[in-house]
């Protein structure tokens, strides 16, 4: 079957897309259910990832295609359009597996400086959106932009918040819609009309098996929505909060959608650039990724750290990460801990050597014996000496000479000079 594998994902799947999307592709659904062989894409035209060499102009007429030229800097664009699913479509685009590798390759082209994410997608499958999202933020080294330009809602918005900044193309596009949601159909009255009779036969021992569906083909939704859906809601949510520091109005995390302005206001992206204006930050950005090497050091990607403080990822405002006192002692008892430990495994190397078989000690020792006998000379002056000889200093002896040069010698000796 030419469709397989989308029926596989639109049967199986728990889908995070916007409703109107949704229904936008019932017709189309509902033909390839028929068996009717259709293209999303016409021929040569599924969008796949490609590389722009970058001009001293961020012009997209100076931008040009896939360049050869080991001089060249480069930025990686990965279109995110259409319906989202895990595998590649036969109907349609790649699938988010294929998203990975192609961010991996570009990301290993020592070429590439940066990557954009340039999407216009209602949603889809929300199987692997979590894992694409945390590959993106946390594997992906050099430094990614989110640019969309129409609609960046539900699944898309879960894997495109991960980018370092998040930008719309005007003022009427629409971002949002964080939830999960599930329809299905009961067609069992439709073929009792045609004379046809569903049987449904379970083991004895397989009562609960169906049994969120069974409830609520009679209108019982309580279990589907606490253990199916509402599990899945939270991941999102949760892991869009870890991308982001979104103010919460009590509605974006109840699936609202927004145009720019009201998204922005709320961190749900960071500006409004033109693809021209969104090229040459990413220049920018890659441009200091290449100079120090050290991309997503303002999200400290330092799994150590993140792991003590029991969080994914360190939210930046202007270029600066704050952190608690609370987290401050988290990160010194780690520290302190892991001394502990490193003392504790690699304990000083106590010396073997004795002052009989160390010509440098035995003159030490020697030295230290004669610098007793003047503490104790001076120690007995101090005892005798009248009351207006207070100030009287001790007059070097020929021995305090003997000591100083010997002290020269084994200093010369000892390398300490």
């Amino acid at each position: 079957m030419r469709h397989g594998k989308l029926l596989n994902t639109i049967s199986k799947g728990i889908w995070f897309i916007d409703e109107r999307v949704g229904h936008s592709y019932a017709p189309f659904v509902a033909s390839v259910l028929k068996g009717k062989v259709l293209n999303a894409y016409p021929a040569g035209e599924i969008p796949v990832t490609t590389s722009f060499t970058i001009s001293s102009s961020s012009s997209r007429s100076k931008i040009s295609g896939s360049s050869n030229s080991n001089e060249q800097k480069l930025i990686a664009v990965h279109p995110i359009k259409g319906l989202i699913t895990k595998e590649d479509q036969d109907c349609g685009p790649r699938g988010t597996e294929s998203l990975m590798k192609a961010l991996t390759k570009m990301d290993n082209n020592p070429n590439v400086i940066a990557h954009i994410l340039e999407a216009d997608s209602g949603g889809g499958d929300g199987s692997n959106c979590k894992t694409t999202a945390n590959f993106i933020r946390y594997e992906i080294k050099k430094p990614v932009i989110t640019w969309y330009n129409g609609l960046n809602g539900s699944a898309c918005y879960w894997i495109t918040s991960s980018a370092d900044e998040v930008y719309a193309s005007e003022q009427t596009d629409i971002v949002g819609s964080i939830g999960a949601y599930l329809t299905f159909y009961s067609i069992k009255k439709h073929l009792k009309k045609k004379g046809i009779v569903v049987h449904e036969i379970y083991a004895p021992q397989s009562k609960q098996k169906n049994k969120p569906f069974k409830d609520a083909e009679k209108g019982n939704y309580e279990e589907i929505q606490n253990e199916l859906l509402r599990p899945y809601a939270q991941s999102f949510i949760d892991s869009v909060k870890s991308m982001r520091n979104i103010k919460d109005d009590s509605l974006v995390f109840a699936g609202k959608t927004y145009m720019s302005n009201k998204a922005i206001e709320i961190n749900l992206i960071d500006g409004i650039k033109t693809f021209d204006e969104v090229v040459a930050r990413a220049s920018e950005l890659g441009n200091q990724y290449s100079n120090s090497n050290n991309h997503h050091q303002v999200d400290m990607k330092n799994d150590k750290i993140l792991a003590v403080l029991g969080i994914n990822a360190l939210e930046s405002v202007d270029g600066h990460v704050s952190l608690s006192v609370d987290n401050i002692e988290k990160i010194n008892a780690a520290l302190s801990e892991e001394q502990t430990i490193e003392t504790t495994e690699n304990p000083p190397i106590e010396s073997t050597e004795t002052v009989e078989t160390n010509p440098v000690l035995m003159e030490l020792q020697k030295i230290n014996s004669r610098l007793d006998d003047q503490d104790k000379k001076i120690n007995a002056w101090s005892e005798k000496k009248p009351a207006d000889e207070t100030t009287k200093p001790v007059s070097e002896t020929e021995d305090d000479v003997q000591v100083d040069e010997e002290w020269d010698k084994i200093s010369a000796k000892a390398g300490w000079s």
